[in-house]
């Protein structure tokens, strides 16, 4: 079956904007997966990525170790952030000294886990330092 005329135009016309919202759509969804920020997890793996074996292993070992912890340093800072999150929505708005306690507590949960990432790695370093025991 051929199609001409207008009904063929419109047909067309509609396949070409179906295929651009497509493409829009799929970019949009491409940029929020490609362009996300890294967190401490991926920071971490970059890092150990770009070690010398002895010194990858000896980090992960030392990760590894203390992953109750690192667990429990996430799941504090996830919940600092939930209630940051809750006090930017409030109805009514919150007051202005909520949403500066609010941003400490994320500050300082996230200073946490840095200086436990911090540790771990050092540690970890220190290990392979000292060689094989």
């Amino acid at each position: 079956m051929t199609m001409t005329g207008r009904r063929a135009r419109w047909v067309v016309g509609g396949l070409i904007a179906s295929l651009a919202l497509n493409l829009f759509v799929a970019g949009i969804f491409l940029s929020g997966v490609l362009m996300r920020p890294g967190g401490h997890d991926r920071g971490i793996h970059r890092l150990l990525h770009d070690m010398p074996e002895p010194q990858r292993d000896a980090v992960k070992t030392a990760f590894e170790a203390r992953r109750p912890e690192l667990r429990q340093r996430l799941m504090a800072l996830k919940d600092a952030r939930g209630e940051l999150k809750a006090v930017i929505r409030a109805t009514p708005m919150a007051s202005p000294e909520a949403l500066e306690e609010a941003l400490a507590r994320v500050a300082a949960r996230d200073r946490e886990m840095q200086d436990l990432t911090s540790d771990l790695v050092v540690e970890g370093w220190r290990r392979a330092a000292a060689g094989p025991r």
